[in-house]
């Protein structure tokens, strides 16, 4: 199951997923199928960088940075400004 399979697949069993403190948190557990599951353990580590900055790992918080893959600290920094 690739990752937008398991991201529609979750939709439909009504399955919330969310990332806190660094953790990948999913429920109501009782609707998640074995199927489902399997495919979630499988690509944790590809949710949870959606969710983190590229350069210090940091949770993104807005849809800005999250669309941009960069927390505001890193994106203020002159690192980022001389590399874009």
């Amino acid at each position: 199951m690739t990752l937008p399979e398991l991201l529609a697949g979750l939709a439909d069993a009504g399955v919330m997923v969310a990332v806190v403190d660094g953790k990948l948190r999913y429920g109501p557990k009782d609707q998640l199928t074995p199927d489902l599951a399997a495919a979630l353990r499988t690509h944790r580590a590809a949710i949870l960088a959606q969710t983190q900055c590229s350069e210090c790992r940091r949770e993104l918080t807005t849809p800005e940075t999250k669309a941009l893959g960069i927390c505001l600290r890193c994106m203020s920094s002159e690192h980022y400004t001389r590399t874009v």
